[in-house]
């Protein structure tokens, strides 16, 4: 697995990665609803990428929490994809109020949003997706 492994720091992302999707499958089946998994997975595997991606391409306003460095366009980029996620999924498998639904979604945004900024070396993939469920579950959704 060269290709997951290939970063220029220590990180734990390429073994929590698989626990977590473990973790969103138990928590989907416990309470019987999709939203629980396909969320949360999919705002790590494309919201992440798209901090990365826009941190490095414009890195505007650069920050650094517990020694990393995060930049605000990298932040930005992860917010919106979090938030576009969050609301597709409610939309196709919440059955929630588009009030609640856009409230939710923000929410979600700002929490994982957070959790990636504070996470380190790879932690992301376990605080991201908690993150998600935990804006799901505080909505009842």
């Amino acid at each position: 697995m060269p290709s997951i492994n290939a970063i220029n720091r220590k990180s734990r992302g390429s073994t929590l990665y698989p626990v977590v999707v473990v973790i969103c499958y138990l928590i989907q089946y416990w309470l019987g609803k999709y939203i629980y998994f396909f969320v949360p997975i999919l705002i790590l595997a494309l919201a992440d990428p798209m901090a990365e991606f826009a941190g490095r391409k414009w890195k505007y306003k650069p920050y650094s929490i517990f020694n990393n460095s995060k930049t605000i366009s990298g932040s930005i980029g992860f917010f919106i994809i979090a938030l576009i996620i969050s609301a597709i999924g409610m939309f196709y498998f919440g059955n929630v109020n588009p009030a609640i639904m856009i409230l939710c979604a923000i929410v979600i945004g700002i929490l994982t949003t957070i959790g990636e900024a504070v996470s380190f070396k790879g932690y992301d993939n376990l605080v991201i997706p908690l993150c998600a469920v935990l804006g799901l579950y505080l909505f009842g959704v």
